[in-house]
């Protein structure tokens, strides 16, 4: 598939995510006095629908205890849209709209993540007849997206699935070689959806680590490492990673590791630098790797670079 038509598929993905399907025709489930539950399937990138009892005789009971349900809510097959991962602190119902303050451990969801627990959250609420949007905010400032604040969302906010599988790419990565100590390139088949791009892909596999198949090189971004966003504007990749990018151990060397997504995402045409960020900042120093500057293809990390 060409980058342009690939590009574009993503946009329109995301666009129809955040702008709009499925509205709020389930009310009248509540009115017949049946609620759902709505989780997330953790292996299809959905919101799912799934059998619940309302608890309550008010109506004001009810998404009470339809909320502590799902805080509670565990399952190996479904996730809960309030994960433990972070920090529901309030809610309040006011003129038919449901506001939900979360703490800022909100913004360390993935980007995949993120979008299915709003999907998730609205879908719960917006059944009840009795509400019309919800708001989410992070402390009392209104939850932004992409430089945005989401305001009041209705299930016509979002669509029902995240992906749509269109085959396989191949990519180029880099990672250390056991032998060299220093990186080795290889290709390797991923899967391809419309809902991710290329830098997706890249930072997700380099995440992953080596294939059973990949023979004499090692893994060296730390266990546990999140891609909370990616963005390329004017050339430049932003790559914005959890905290756990920080826990280097003596098993993993900063330059190799830095220069593996550096040298990975550089081998797309349209990226010619790369800024890493965790948490939403910028870092100064990953080890002794200076990193407030843009990083550019280092052909010195390469294995056989002498020949280059």
């Amino acid at each position: 598939m060409k980058p342009e038509i690939k590009k574009l598929l993503f946009v329109l993905s995301v666009a129809l995510m955040l702008a709009g399907l499925v509205s709020c025709a389930k009310k009248s489930e509540s009115k017949n006095g049946k609620l759902s539950m709505y989780v997330i399937d953790k292996n299809s990138f959905s919101v799912e629908q799934v059998a619940y009892s309302a608890k309550g005789s008010s109506p004001l009971d009810k998404i009470k205890n339809l909320l502590a349900d799902l805080q509670a809510y565990r399952d190996d097959t479904f996730s809960s849209p309030v994960p433990e991962s972070i920090t529901l602190k309030n809610w309040e119902l006011s003129s038919g709209i449901v506001s939900l303050y979360f703490d800022e451990s909100y913004y360390n969801l993935t980007v995949y993540d993120e979008a299915l627990v709003r999907a998730a959250l609205v879908r719960n609420f917006c059944q009840f007849a009795e509400i019309s949007g919800v708001n989410i905010f992070i402390g009392e400032q209104a939850l932004v997206i992409d430089g945005k604040a989401t305001g009041t969302m209705t299930n016509d906010s979002f669509l029902d699935k995240l992906s749509f599988t269109e085959g396989t790419t191949e990519l180029i990565l880099y990672f250390p070689s056991d032998a060299s100590g220093k990186l080795k390139k290889i290709k390797r088949e991923a899967a391809l959806g419309s809902f991710y791009t290329d830098e997706q892909l890249i930072i997700e596999n380099l995440i992953k680590g080596p294939d059973s198949s990949e023979k004499d090189i090692v893994p060296c971004i730390p266990k546990g490492t999140r891609l909370l966003n990616v963005v390329t504007k004017d050339r430049v990749c932003y790559v914005n990673l959890s905290r756990e990018f920080l826990n280097l151990s003596d098993d993993n060397s900063p330059e190799l590791t830095v220069y593996s997504i550096v040298n990975s995402l550089t081998e797309l045409p349209e990226i010619s630098s790369v800024v890493l960020n965790v948490n939403w900042e910028n870092i100064e120093f990953y080890g002794d790797v200076y990193c407030i500057d843009n990083l550019t293809f280092n052909y010195d990390a390469l294995e056989n670079s002498d020949n280059l």
